[in-house]
């Protein structure tokens, strides 16, 4: 067997060194049988030493120097984001490496050894403490840039710069960014249906970012995804605290990058249309332009085919809504482009919020406010009465997360779907170079707000290639009033525009001049751009849908009647169904099966022990009684609060 006699303690024979050496040597092969006796060298340094005796032939290859090797290699961020203390398993590794270093044992006994040793590694690694992201300085949408965090990693030539501009009123926006010893993270929100879930996003989802990083010991993409999982989970309970109509209805969609300067490493993560893209400055000198998220949109084929396929039997599960349009365009030659949506609502395919597309309570509450065409059936979570099972959700909260090295300088632009509906990748990252050659050396000038003017004139150009106003200009866009007020306010004609850019490396010297950014020189992308919700302003309203918000500015907020709501549907859903049973068939007097309207209404009074708002039982028995006969069986009552009928 061959054997090492390489260890960090073993010294060398006759002042030679015998690394790359290898001979096999084992007990079977050798008059020793597995025994060596031991043997004084010769004075003068003559004479083998013992570890190079019958038995103990040197090898390279053996799974010490394996292991030594594994021990010595340096750890990411050893000593920043770890602590120093000792581990319990220190004292005994230190007397067995000194044990190693001064007993002589067979063949055998080296392996068993060595078995041992790589068992302790391996156990010590387990002990390690986790990795730990402490946050310095953190920064969300409203806080402005301290100076001295302009450029918070100056050994790194890195530069913040961060903006936004309100469309919206209130802005739904939301951003944070974060810095840390060696590192930094930065999202945003791009919030929809309020602001409520892109503020409570930016508040929360880097610490359950950081939580994660120490569970999954620093698995970014894992970090990532429990991130984004658990935000929308607690998401659900902010909103049952807060019982407010406006916040179970909200969402947000997400981007977000995280930085390690230490292995120069970016990771990016999204959800929904928000993007981030990166551009280098090659050793050539060319800029190149990199894609580091993919937008998840009902436009996209794979998204579709995505959902399509958790929902084989809904034929209306992802649409396009041009089939509802009121009217036709003059120029008959004009074919309107595809207007993808989920569920008839969504144009994206995952966020964070947005609960009515994914759990049964808030779809509940939210079909009580909308008319028949406008309600999401079958409900998420709810029983599907063809296939007996829950529903899947229509739009998810797992993220695309991938990994790209830092190996040049440049510049990452994280924003909002604000931009990307004004300009392409390629547009951004040659309008971003040209600012940052343009103010060399200007440590006073945000890039990121001279950014946002050019996206804004962008969208003047936009605005007036569709004739919505052939002489709008940029001051009178600016001069348009927030919100959706009349035709002609300003979310109606562009989106919330957020950005947050981060310039790394010595970018100064490859800006030399002006890259190509007008439309006559870059190419427009206008299928890209048209399939995307900003390009609002041409469209029709579907008939006959009106849209979320304008059907709930017309009703008025049922507090107590939402509350109930949402508490029926947890209380059952707690609930045997064996115990469910039994009280139905205790209300069924006439024993046909089936109860009537007020007959459910004393099964929900009786569960519950309170008494019900007779609007919380019209909004079940409405959903329960599908057929509209006035009457509902025991599986369909189950159903409605997801459970089946053979469940116990």
């Amino acid at each position: 067997m061959a054997v090492n006699p390489g260890r960090s303690n073993s010294k060398s024979y006759g002042g030679s060194n015998t690394k790359g050496a290898s001979t096999t040597s084992s007990p079977e092969n050798n008059n020793n049988h597995g025994t060596t006796k031991k043997m004084k060298p010769k004075k003068g340094g003559g004479g083998p030493p013992p570890t190079m005796m019958a038995g103990f032939a040197p090898s390279l290859s053996h799974p010490r120097q394996r292991v030594h090797a594994r021990k010595n290699r340096p750890r990411p961020h050893q000593g920043t984001r770890r602590s120093g203390a000792a581990l319990p398993t220190h004292a005994l590794s230190t007397a067995l490496h000194k044990l190693e270093a001064h007993v002589v044992t067979t063949t055998a006994g080296q392996d068993a050894l060595d078995q041992v040793m790589m068992a302790l590694d391996r156990l010590e690694e387990t002990l390690q403490p986790p990795e730990v992201l402490q946050a310095k300085h953190k920064l969300t949408l409203f806080q402005p840039t301290p100076p001295e965090l302009v450029e918070p990693f100056p050994d790194h030539h890195l530069r913040l710069f961060r903006a936004t501009y309100e469309a919206n009123d209130p802005i739904e926006d939301r951003s944070t960014v974060v810095i840390g010893e060696d590192f930094l993270f930065a999202g945003v929100w791009d919030g929809h249906g309020g602001y409520q879930c892109a503020e409570f996003t930016q508040n929360i989802v880097f610490q359950n970012f950081a939580d994660a990083f120490a569970e999954s010991r620093a698995d970014i993409p894992v970090s990532f995804a429990k991130a984004y999982f658990k935000t929308n989970k607690d998401y659900y309970h902010f909103a049952r605290a807060l019982n407010h109509r406006d916040t179970f209805f909200a969402g947000t969609c997400a981007v977000a990058c995280f930085i390690d300067l230490t292995q120069q490493k970016l990771w990016c993560s999204n959800l929904g249309d928000s993007r981030a893209v990166m551009g280098t400055f090659r050793d050539d000198g060319t800029l190149h332009t990199e894609a580091l998220s993919v937008d998840h949109t009902a436009a996209s084929l794979i998204e579709r085919q995505r959902i399509q396929e958790a929902h084989p039997h809904d034929e209306e599960v992802v649409l396009d809504m041009t089939q509802f349009y009121e009217g036709s365009d003059e120029d008959d030659s004009y074919e309107e482009p595809p207007d993808w949506r989920v569920k008839k609502v969504a144009a994206f395919t995952r966020s964070i919020g947005d609960l009515q597309l994914k759990e049964k309570n808030t779809s509940a509450l939210f079909n009580s406010y909308m008319p028949e065409e406008n309600q999401i059936l079958p409900r998420p979570g709810a029983v599907d009465k063809q296939t007996n099972t829950p529903t899947p959700p229509y739009i998810f909260s797992d993220p695309e997360t991938k990994e790209f090295p830092l190996q040049h300088a440049g510049f990452v632009i994280i924003a909002c779907d604000g931009v990307w509906d004004e300009m392409s990748n390629q547009q951004a990252v040659h309008c971003v170079a040209n600012l940052l050659r343009q103010h060399e050396g200007s440590s006073s000038t945000n890039i990121a707000e001279l950014f946002i003017e050019k996206v804004l004139e962008k969208a003047v150009e936009r605005l007036r290639e569709e004739g919505y106003e052939d002489d709008l200009t940029l001051e009178e866009l600016k001069r348009r009033p927030k919100g959706k007020a009349t035709e002609g306010s300003r979310s109606r004609m562009h989106d919330d525009i957020t950005v947050v850019i981060v310039e790394f490396g010595d970018t100064d010297k490859h800006c030399q001049e002006d890259l190509p950014f007008s439309s006559s020189s870059l190419q427009k992308c206008k299928a890209q751009t048209e399939n995307r919700k900003g390009m609002r302003s041409s469209r029709k309203t579907p008939a006959p849908f009106l849209t979320i918000e304008e059907i709930l500015r017309e009703k008025e907020e049922r507090k107590e009647v939402d509350k109930q709501i949402v508490e029926m549907m947890e209380f059952f859903d707690g609930m045997n169904t064996r115990h469910l049973e039994i009280l139905f068939n205790a209300l069924d007097v006439d024993g046909n099966g089936t109860l009537d309207h007020d007959e459910v209404y004393r099964l929900i009074n009786q569960v519950m022990l309170t008494d019900v708002e007779p609007a919380v039982v019209d909004v079940a028995f409405r959903e329960m009684d599908g057929d509209g006969n006035g009457s509902v069986d025991f599986s369909e009552f189950v159903a409605f609060f997801g459970h089946n009928k053979e469940s116990t």
